[in-house]
């Protein structure tokens, strides 16, 4: 049984401890939001990472290619086990979810070839991400530790 929620315009989730000790872990607060993420839907991933990605496989399978489907077909022609994540980022960024990342401990270069978008803080990560809703009052969710109750899209009666 999930969390009954309203579509948002804006996602913004952190992974909560023990995630929160690197990148690897972290991005579980986004693989659990999978069903509510697409390109009307941005996230806001806010997370500490002292230890950094901590996963060089991942990292070897997002540099792999410059566009995603690239980076999928080294993982199915490479796999190791720390690229399950990287198949299962691709889930939502072939919906052309817009993934903004505030995390100090994460250059930004490793951020943008996971084709993600790195902030200084979170209120540029959310200046950004309301602005590309196209919306003047965009609906922001604040939904920590989604890994804990799956949201569900409650669905309007009509």
């Amino acid at each position: 049984m999930g969390v009954r929620i309203q579509k948002p315009d804006v996602v913004v989730t952190t992974p909560g401890h023990p995630l929160d000790i690197d990148f690897y872990q972290s991005v579980k607060a986004l693989i659990a939001l999978t069903e509510v993420l697409d390109e009307t839907t941005s996230a806001v991933l806010y997370c500490g990472c002292r230890e950094g990605v901590n996963s060089p496989d991942m990292l070897r399978a997002f540099r792999a290619g410059e566009r995603l489907g690239e980076v999928v077909d080294f993982v199915q022609d490479q796999y190791k086990i720390q690229m399950d994540h990287v198949l299962l980022l691709a889930k939502i960024l072939r919906k052309k979810t817009k993934i903004y990342v505030v995390c100090e401990n994460i250059p930004e270069d490793e951020l943008r070839s996971m084709f993600m978008i790195p902030c200084k803080n979170l209120q540029e990560a959310l200046e950004k991400a309301a602005a590309a809703s196209g919306k003047r009052t965009p609906d922001i969710l604040f939904y920590p530790r989604p890994q804990a109750g799956l949201p569900v899209i409650e669905k309007a009666d009509i």
